[in-house]
């Protein structure tokens, strides 16, 4: 079946590796394996450290006479159910100016990967802007299941462990112009790792992270505290009624394999001790190591990158959604 935009950028963001197509002046095609991110509408990688036979790279030299590339990401299993592609058609250029869209597609690659924090790329970086989207499955999952119970069971251990990251601050009125927009940011770059983002569904810090995420065609879900769905801000992709009042903080704590918390104040400090309680990991952007009273929160990570911050967080959330889904 044809896969939606929104599914193509998400099964594209959360794959590790895509093969980047290009074509040289003779008619040449060349494909080569990268690592990538995805941010907004372009699609960023760059020449990193790895052993090469040339420095004289043949998918710059093609980019430099023919921008027009496409990238393709896939999964293969021997239950056919679960078969994939998605393919980014774009126009590329190169970029090796210290500085601006360079920096700005480094700090990308380095929320994405560990091993460029350890080494940052220091080669050109190449920008795709995508002009299509192409996608396609084998079958829905659910569907699959459905109509082949064995199949559905055989799949299983080829099923990646779907992270939820919960992000947590002040609401509306007590969120500064700062956090929210730094919420923005946290909500964009989870988006490309290709998490769920779980909130409290309403304003500040919380509408903040749903405009990230919607804006880079991620999905964010709110778990409001009463009944009226209208509360919800108009970012979310989801947004549930638990009608249960404050304890629906628990429902986002425990939704949660990991917490980025961005701001403070005492319902934030209730939101991080629960978490701790519940042996959920927390991660902090601007926020206030000391609860009230004095009594420190040794529970927060305290960060000072939003790339960083968003790194930690999922790395450590795909690590125990991995030993959710495969006990053993």
């Amino acid at each position: 079946m044809d896969l939606s935009e929104q599914e193509c950028r998400r099964r594209f963001a959360a794959a590790r590796v895509a093969r980047l197509a290009t074509v040289g002046t003779d008619g040449t095609p060349h494909l080569v394996p990268v690592t990538f991110a995805l941010a907004g509408d372009q699609v960023v990688t760059a020449v990193d450290h790895k052993p090469k036979r040339t420095a004289a790279l043949r998918r710059l030299a093609n980019i430099a006479a023919n921008p027009r590339v496409s990238l393709l990401v896939d999964q293969y299993t021997d239950n056919w159910h679960g078969l994939w592609w998605v393919r980014a058609d774009g126009q590329a250029r190169i970029v090796d100016t210290p500085g601006g869209e360079r920096s700005a597609a480094i700090r990308h690659l380095t929320a994405k990967y560990d091993q460029y924090r350890a080494a940052v790329p220091a080669g050109p970086v190449i920008l795709v802007q995508i002009e299509r989207w192409r996608g396609w499955a084998y079958a829905d999952r659910g569907v699959s299941r459905a109509a082949d119970p064995a199949a559905a069971t055989d799949a299983v251990p080829d099923r990646p462990a779907q992270v939820q990251i919960g992000v947590i601050g002040p609401g509306a009125g007590e969120a500064t112009p700062a956090q929210y927009e730094l919420a923005r940011q946290v909500g964009n770059l989870l988006a490309h790792t290709g998490a769920r983002v779980v909130c409290g569904g309403r304003g500040g810090v919380m509408e903040g992270v749903a405009l990230g995420v919607q804006e880079a065609g991620g999905l964010c879900v709110g778990i409001l505290p009463g009944h009226d769905r209208t509360a919800a801000n108009r970012y979310l992709g989801a947004a549930i009624c638990s009608g249960v009042g404050e304890k629906r903080n628990e429902m986002v704590v425990e939704s949660s394999d990991a917490i980025l918390v961005i701001g403070s104040n005492a319902g934030t400090v209730i939101e991080v001790l629960l978490a701790k309680k519940n042996g959920v990991p927390v991660f902090g952007l601007d926020f206030a190591p000391v609860a009230t009273g004095g009594r420190r929160l040794d529970a927060v990570v305290i960060v000072d990158d939003p790339a960083e911050a968003v790194t930690r967080a999922f790395e450590t959330a795909r690590a125990r959604a991995h030993t959710r889904l495969h006990p053993e």
